[in-house]
């Protein structure tokens, strides 16, 4: 989430939905301040040109294709989130760094570069902590932390025989982290050792499947993408419980979703942005664009 306040210029900050409630056909929001409306923007990454859009945190639309330029520094980014000191993370999966941009959209500088991997970030107590799978092969992943004063990223947390983390989001004094290969949603302790129980103990089958982007949605539930199949977006409470989650309402494979002022939610997969209403169930295309591959949203 991406906003400024008027005539103070511009600087990050989450901003959640207040009093975020469950209903029976959905979700819905208290009315929204004038600040999340207006003056705020969900930024989506896109992998496949290589550049950052801009979307309506309210309702979706489109607010611009270019919020971050293909610059030639960007060649497969993933994620996009807030600092906390004014500025935007952008993670890279091909380039395997950690790049930070201003507020504007222009590259400040490179926070780490030849990482083993690198896909989701999150940030916590001033450092950024980032989910390293796939190539990292037979020893399983790893998740990195780098402080935001530019210091060298070292290993948090090792992945070996547990498997390949994804998503990550803060949890009390840990962290939440989607587990790409048993896909569970690991709990992470504040040291970086993996808890032995999950907070989603998946079977991959009738619960969430290669788990993507995981969001805190307020009042001890979570929101969790999975991107195969069963593929959807799965809603849990503090104890892991699932209680609701859409599947075959979605119009394509998920990656990343969030759930907008409005009460419906934004999600993408591939080429295509869609908005789900929760009300109705129905699903409305944003963005269908050959050639792109849309992210994660924050």
């Amino acid at each position: 989430m991406f906003f400024r306040e008027a005539g103070l210029g511009y600087h990050i900050a989450m901003v959640k939905v207040p009093q975020l409630l469950v209903i029976a056909g959905g979700f819905a929001a208290t009315a929204t301040s004038p600040l999340l409306a207006q003056n705020s923007v969900l930024l989506v990454p896109d992998s496949g040109y290589n550049k950052v859009w801009a979307f309506s945190p309210f309702d979706g639309s489109v607010v611009t294709t270019d919020f971050i330029l293909a610059d030639g520094i960007l060649s497969q980014p993933i994620q996009a989130i807030p600092s906390g000191t004014g500025t935007i993370i952008i993670t890279d999966e091909v380039q395997k760094a950690v790049y930070e941009y201003s507020p504007t959209g222009t590259y400040i500088r490179t926070l780490a570069t030849g990482l083993v991997n690198c896909y989701a970030a999150c940030v916590k107590n001033g450092s950024v902590y980032v989910t390293s799978g796939f190539s990292t092969g037979s020893v399983g992943g790893v998740v990195y932390q780098g402080p935001l004063d530019g210091s060298p990223f070292t290993i948090f947390s090792n992945w070996a025989g547990i498997g390949d983390p994804r998503g990550i989001q803060p949890y009390g004094d840990g962290f939440l982290v989607g587990n790409s290969i048993d896909d569970d949603i690991e709990i992470v302790g504040p040291t970086g050792v993996v808890a032995p129980f999950p907070l989603v103990d998946s079977d991959g089958v009738t619960n969430i499947d290669f788990p993507q982007q995981i969001h805190d949605i307020g009042k001890g539930n979570w929101m969790a993408v999975g991107f195969s199949r069963p593929s959807g977006i799965f809603f849990y409470d503090n104890e892991g419980i699932l209680f609701r989650s859409y599947q075959s309402e979605l119009a394509t494979v998920p990656r990343g979703a969030y759930i907008l002022g409005n009460g419906n939610i934004l999600y993408t997969g591939g080429t295509r942005v869609e908005v789900l209403d929760t009300q109705s169930l129905v699903t409305t295309t944003v963005v269908n664009l050959a050639g792109a591959s849309f992210r994660w949203i924050d």
